[in-house]
């Protein structure tokens, strides 16, 4: 796919209905974001209602899993961030894995969908958290968000994450595409 490909609210719905859940769990969080998106007039704009969806990725290479210290937040997170007009969720993770990491990847992978909610900002966030393969664990090129990067190894970066459901999402990962594929369930959670 065109990373300029243009989504609708039916297309974007149409795919997350069509993931199949791994497990209960995951089953709770896609039927929670589509009730939530369902209720949204204008989902990929962050003002427009207090929800709203996010694209991100755990970039993964040779060296690890990349991390970011984020500046305001002071917290190690994964490459994210607001979905563009006209953006799908994995366009929206591509993007920003590139202007976080100026890293390109080989392949990309649903995980999850995590809703979450932000009471400082009275919102609710439908994170679509992916798993991004780089070509190499090169230099990272940072983001104005961010104050520093490292390659962690997985446990390390477990250790880093402060919500527990980017810890899970980690997991996650670690455990689909432990053989470096999806196994049988390449065809549905493999984007490119």
């Amino acid at each position: 796919m065109d990373l300029k490909d243009s989504v609708d609210r039916h297309a974007l719905r149409g795919q997350v209905a069509g993931l199949p859940p791994t497990d209960a769990r995951e089953r709770e969080s896609i039927a929670t974001f589509l009730t939530a998106f369902d209720a949204l007039e204008q989902p990929f704009d962050e003002h427009a209602s207090p929800i709203h969806v996010t694209g991100s990725a755990i970039v993964t290479g040779d060296a690890g899993v990349v991390l970011h210290l984020h500046k305001r937040l002071s917290i190690w997170l994964q490459p994210g961030g607001h979905i563009d007009p006209g953006e799908t969720p994995w366009q929206a993770a591509v993007r920003e894995v590139r202007e976080e990491t100026g890293l390109e990847m080989r392949r990309l992978y649903n995980v999850i969908v995590q809703p979450f909610y932000l009471h400082k900002l009275a919102t609710v966030e439908l994170a679509v958290v992916f798993a991004a393969f780089v070509n190499r664990a090169g230099p990272v090129t940072l983001g104005e968000e961010h104050m520093r990067h490292e390659w962690l190894s997985p446990d390390a970066a477990l250790e880093r994450f402060v919500w527990p459901r980017e810890r899970q999402a980690l997991r996650d990962v670690l455990q689909l595409l432990r053989e470096g594929h999806a196994g049988a369930v390449e065809d549905v959670l493999r984007v490119f």
